[in-house]
Formats: structure tokens, C-alpha cells, sequence
């Protein structure tokens, strides 16, 4: 009766085991990215949203992800009028829903442990939601530009490699530094970020 019960037992925790390699295909978790853009931007609020991640084998996975960013810049505005000659100094505030589309190449052998390293290439969809103008003394809001129908989208290419704790756990952290490229004629030209990602095996 023992050896039965061990059998089962046994045989319970290889199933456990493998139904778990099965789930741990399918991530989901929350990620935020900072950027260093060109001189020509004051500064960039992080980007964040959500992800979802699925894996075709030990070496390849695809990763989609939501998220909102923000990209501010100094300069003057006349007020829809090029002849005001006091037009005040402002802050513009673009903001833009993009989704970043990565295919994921494991660099490890199935004996490593502890941390992973994935190698990343894919393309970011970036599409303009609205501009805030604001004084740039005061704070003042001046004005509130919607998308234009038919203005373009701008489309990036992504490169980079993310640093991630061991796969096998729930509950996993990634660090994902990489390069944006320009790739639309509107797309700004380029990005360095680093990307913090959050994930929970399914």
C-alpha cells in the first residue's frame, strides 16, 4: 500500500511540475520605462502600462505590451498666430498611446541559474493622442490640441537585451536596457532607455 501511495505521489508532483512549465509560457505583469531622448526634448516622463508575454520553446518568446507616454518640450507659442510677437514662452506636453512588439531570444542553456538574458528586436506603434500647452511661468493651461484625422502614427525600431531573475519562480523582475529608432518620416529620431518590467508566471 506504501509503494502505491508513493507511486501516486510521484507521479502527482511530475504532472504538477510539467502543467507548471506548461503555465509558465504565458506571463503577464506591469512595466515602466525611462528615456534619454535627443537634446532637442527637455525631458520625457516614464512609460507605463502592462504586458503580456508568450513563449514558443526555450529559446523563443514575443512580448506585447499597452503603454502611455508622455514627451515634453520648451518653446514659443503665438497662439495660432505667427504675427504675435509676445507670444509666451510654453511647455508642450505630447501624449501617446504606443505598443511595443518585441520577439524574444534566450540566451542560456537549459542548466543555467539565477539570472537570464534575453536578446530583444522588434518595433514600437506610437499613436498621438493630444497636446497639452501650458505658461511656462504661471502653469497656466493655453490650450488643448486633439488628433488630427489623418495625422500619421510613428513607428520605432527596438533593440536591447533584458536582464531577468530566474524564470522558474512565480513572480519574476526584469531590466531591460535598449536602443529606440526613428523609422516614420514624423518619428523622433532615437531613444536610450531602461525598462523595469514586473511579471507574474500563468
Amino acid at each position: 500500500m506504501k509503494k502505491i501511495i508513493l507511486a501516486l505521489s510521484f507521479m502527482l508532483a511530475g504532472n504538477a511540475a510539467q502543467a507548471q512549465d506548461q503555465l509558465s509560457k504565458h506571463a503577464v505583469g506591469l512595466q515602466a520605462a525611462g528615456f534619454a531622448p535627443e537634446a532637442r526634448f527637455k525631458d520625457t516622463s516614464p512609460a507605463a502600462g502592462v504586458f503580456y508575454e508568450y513563449r514558443f520553446s526555450r529559446l523563443l518568446g514575443v512580448n506585447v505590451a499597452a503603454q502611455y507616454h508622455k514627451i515634453y518640450m520648451d518653446g514659443m507659442w503665438y497662439g495660432g498666430s505667427g504675427n504675435n510677437p509676445d507670444g509666451p514662452f510654453v511647455k508642450f506636453r505630447q501624449n501617446y498611446l504606443e505598443i511595443p512588439v518585441n520577439i524574444k531570444l534566450n540566451l542560456n542553456t537549459p542548466e543555467a541559474k539565477g539570472w537570464h538574458t534575453d536578446v530583444l528586436l522588434g518595433g514600437t506603434y506610437s499613436y498621438f493622442l493630444h497636446t497639452i500647452i501650458r505658461n511656462a511661468n504661471t502653469g497656466e493651461k493655453l490650450a488643448k490640441f486633439k488628433r488630427m484625422r489623418g495625422q500619421p502614427a510613428l513607428f520605432y525600431g527596438n533593440l536591447g537585451f533584458e536582464l531577468r531573475s530566474k524564470p522558474g519562480t512565480k513572480y519574476w523582475i526584469g531590466f531591460n536596457p535598449g536602443l529606440r529608432v526613428g523609422l516614420s518620416d514624423y518619428a523622433y529620431d532615437s531613444f536610450v532607455y531602461l525598462q523595469l518590467r514586473l511579471g507574474r508566471n500563468l
